[in-house]
């Protein structure tokens, strides 16, 4: 689940002699929430951990940073969140 299978899409849109290109990677997942029982992803049991997160941080409030906001996420995902 760490290293998705991704797909790239290449799009080209040409018209009067002009062209536009467009490229995007994408994944397919399937998820299942299984009635009393567990969480599937791709077919595979998880175990959802997750954690209550604030965009706000002292000496700088709501004005985070995307640095700091990366920072936060790396902190969470090694403390074991997958979610």
């Amino acid at each position: 689940m760490d290293c998705p299978q991704l797909y790239t899409c290449e799009v080209t849109l040409e018209a009067d002699g002009q062209a536009i290109k467009a490229e995007d990677r994408f994944g397919f997942r399937h998820v299942e929430f299984v009635e009393k029982g567990p969480f599937m992803l791709n077919g595979r049991r998880v175990l959802l951990k997750g954690t209550h997160r604030h965009e706000d941080h002292a000496g700088s409030g709501a004005a985070l940073t995307e640095e700091l906001m990366v920072k936060e996420m790396k902190l969470i995902k090694d403390m074991g969140a997958n979610c």
